[in-house]
């Protein structure tokens, strides 16, 4: 009699942690770091290479650099003192709310910082935002959709790539006021590790993932028209062909 009550309290303990694993397995979608994300480097998710699970919801992003499930009002508590949280402003002819830079640990897969410069950056006369990456003027891929180009992402071959539209494209330059009001060289956003390769023009260059989106160095647009540098103006010209 003893023996069959201890046979079905075992039973019944075994059960009972069989179920609290699953709990905890279906709880838990993978180690996070400081933000409340993880990397996901053969993107999984279909989210990229990076995503979050902040607050123990399904994998997700932060467009603008809010979390859809706070209402939007998550916030980069990993900042510095004084510091709130960074996000992406680009937008498409609209203006947005300029943001304050922030800080964040080097094993979140930050490789470098984007700063603020006195440069600009135009395509046919119409500015595009541009941004100084180790001394280098680079800009948003996909800005280039509203300056006549297209910009491809193959997923399998993991690239992104730049090229003319053949019937001309879109025109509606991007308004844009990140840095505006910030001194020349602060921090505004982080440079992140990234598999992806930035194609522009048939020729592999070198990307940066900016806070997501990939970008690589103006200079390199030259293969489809003329580009130089007016130091007189401070700025950075490109006249497609």
């Amino acid at each position: 009699m003893k023996n069959t009550l201890k046979r079905g309290l075992s039973g019944v303990l075994a059960i009972l942690m069989l179920a609290g694993c699953a709990m905890t397995t279906s709880a838990h979608s993978g180690r996070t770091d400081s933000r409340g994300g993880h990397k996901d480097n053969k993107n999984a998710s279909g989210l990229g290479y990076y995503h979050y699970h902040c607050g123990g919801y399904p994998a997700h992003l932060h467009t603008n650099g809010v979390c859809p499930y706070k209402n939007n009002s998550y916030a980069d508590t990993s900042s510095s003192a004084g510091s709130s949280s960074s996000a992406w402003t680009s937008q498409t002819a609209v203006t947005t709310t300029q943001t304050q830079p922030t800080t964040r640990q080097q094993d979140d897969g930050v490789i470098g910082s984007v700063v603020t410069t006195d440069i600009k950056a135009y395509i046919n006369g119409a500015e595009i935002p541009a941004y100084n990456v180790d001394g280098n003027m680079v800009i948003i891929a996909a800005d280039l959709r509203s300056y006549g180009f297209d910009v491809v992402y193959d997923n399998n071959a993991r690239t992104s790539s730049v090229s003319l539209s053949a019937n001309g494209g879109t025109w509606d330059p991007v308004i844009n006021t990140l840095g505006d009001g910030l001194e020349i060289g602060t921090k505004v956003m982080n440079v992140y590790e990234t598999d992806i390769t930035m194609v522009v023009g048939g020729t592999p260059v070198t990307g940066y993932n900016v806070e997501g989106k990939m970008a690589f160095r103006f200079a390199e647009l030259a293969v489809f028209g003329s580009y130089y540098y007016d130091n007189e103006n401070r700025s950075t010209n490109l006249r497609i062909w």
